[in-house]
């Protein structure tokens, strides 16, 4: 089982929002500025950027955080967000035996989404993150990156939230100076959940070994080299989950004929 290092970052919880947005604890968020006062921003995608800055909770405290904003109205998706973090909340990470007082933790760092007002006074939803920075600058890898992964702790972790049904692909995030992850970027079950609802059944198991196969293909150069990666993290997963092997062994004979199709298709 992978050792996991992570410590939990809040040293009290967020409050999720209910039915009628309201938050019980935090009074007010803040964006942290540059020198230039621009907005200092941690990462971008398709979906939102993601800003540095400061939650202030009613009880005198205050916290780092990463603010994600929206490129759209994300309001309608609130309680689906909410139950995918509840779902995935319920994960915890296994004990360190090195560690053995450390108190339990979850997979998911704890993450919530608050209403606030933009500039021109229209309402938006944001998501409250930990802050994982270091002199002002994400720690992550960027977007689907990985390089040196933790082989174990990837399967375990993808492995994890497959089994309360949701998709994995593209949710781990990877730290710079190690091979440590993360899942912090909810959207895409979000997105695939809509499509697809709670995967059951081999549904499942076929949805994990392709997040597997697409991670093999990020993390190394091509050809073969994705092949051994995916074997590997296979194995891995059958030792974790002896009941897959029947479907995992069907699953990488049709990955190899492809992968080989490809190579030689490529050298003409």
């Amino acid at each position: 089982m992978p050792v996991f290092k992570r410590k939990n970052l809040f040293g009290k919880p967020i409050e999720k929002l209910d039915v009628v947005n309201k938050v019980i604890n935090v009074s007010r968020i803040s964006f942290k500025k540059d020198k230039n006062n621009t907005l200092i921003k941690l990462g971008s995608g398709k979906i939102g950027d993601v800003y540095l800055g400061t939650v202030y909770f009613k009880y005198g405290t205050k916290r780092q955080v990463a603010i994600k904003k929206y490129k759209y109205d994300i309001s309608k998706d609130i309680p689906l967000y909410n139950k995918i973090i509840s779902d995935l909340s319920s994960i915890k990470l296994p004990k360190d035996p090195k560690y053995p007082n450390r108190k339990e933790t979850t997979l998911l760092p704890k993450m919530c989404f608050l209403k606030i007002k933009n500039k021109s006074g229209v309402e938006e939803c944001v998501q409250i993150t930990p802050a994982y920075i270091k002199n002002g600058k994400s720690k992550f890898l960027s977007n689907n990156e990985f390089l040196g992964f933790n082989e174990k702790e990837m399967v375990w972790i993808l492995s994890e939230i497959a089994k309360k049904g949701y998709d994995p692909y593209d949710l781990v995030a990877q730290f710079k100076n190690n091979e440590s992850l993360i899942p912090i970027d909810l959207d895409i079950l979000v997105e695939t959940y809509k499509h697809k609802g709670l995967l059951k059944g081999e549904e499942k198991i076929n949805n994990l070994l392709y997040s597997l196969a697409k991670v093999s293909e990020i993390g190394l150069f091509g050809g073969f080299g994705d092949l051994y990666t995916y074997n590997k993290m296979c194995d891995i997963l059958i030792q974790m989950n002896p009941s897959y092997k029947k479907i995992i062994n069907k699953n990488r004979k049709s990955v190899f004929n492809k992968n080989k199709e490809d190579l030689i298709n490529s050298s003409f």
